[in-house]
């Protein structure tokens, strides 16, 4: 009876030991992903950052949050982003600089993992779609569309447009891809932007509803 009452009470000690660490380090944790709420990220750090890692000059930086959920993050409204060789070109969106969580408390350098682009506009140059995926290809950091209207030109003169889309770029049986998903004249619309191993570029369009 004395062995196994011993048992049951080493078992609640060891448990509130465990539980004691496990509020630690989510104190600690929510510690350390606060912290840079009381940073003042400032528009030249940004200016720089994008610039240097991603080729991407950033105008119109009117108001920057730092947000924590669901993941660290600057939230930039209203911005304008121009990609180097004029391939692409992101008007007033709301810009998510994703942060890497092992270096957010280091407010001397802006070193982040992904940009989510959500609303706007993206004009994108059809003659042009080559520098675009060689530039996704090469840079390690990834960019997200969500509820984003693309507009496509060739040699600045605009085909049509996609409104509400979500895009994303990927690579297949070395064919790389671009896949946006939104509305065209009130219809659902997928459409696919195709670089071949041979440096054409093949467009598609799907309507399941016409």
């Amino acid at each position: 009876m004395n062995k196994k009452l011993n048992y049951f009470l080493n078992i609640k000690k060891n448990f509130k030991y465990i539980l004691y660490l496990l509020v630690f380090i989510v104190i600690i944790f929510s510690i350390y992903i606060f912290i840079p709420k009381f940073f003042s990220y400032t528009p030249s750090l940004i200016q720089e950052s994008l610039k240097k890692n991603s080729r991407i000059n950033i105008k119109n930086i009117s108001n920057i949050e730092y947000d924590f959920f669901p993941t660290p993050r600057l939230r930039l409204l209203g911005s304008e982003l121009e990609f180097e060789g004029d391939f692409l070109e992101i008007k007033d969106a709301e810009i998510n600089i994703i942060l890497n969580p092992l270096s957010i408390i280091n407010h001397k350098i802006l070193d982040y993992n992904k940009l989510l682009i959500k609303g706007g506009s993206s004009n994108i140059e059809i003659n042009k779609a080559n520098q675009l995926f060689n530039y996704v290809k090469k840079n390690r950091r990834k960019i997200q569309f969500i509820k984003n209207n693309i507009i496509l030109f060739n040699e600045n003169k605009k085909l049509f447009e996609i409104n509400k889309s979500s895009t994303k770029f990927n690579t297949k049986n070395n064919i790389q891809k671009l896949s946006a998903n939104g509305l065209f004249l009130d219809h659902k619309i997928s459409f696919f932007l195709e670089n071949k191993p041979d440096g054409k570029i093949r467009i598609k369009l799907k309507v399941p509803q016409l």
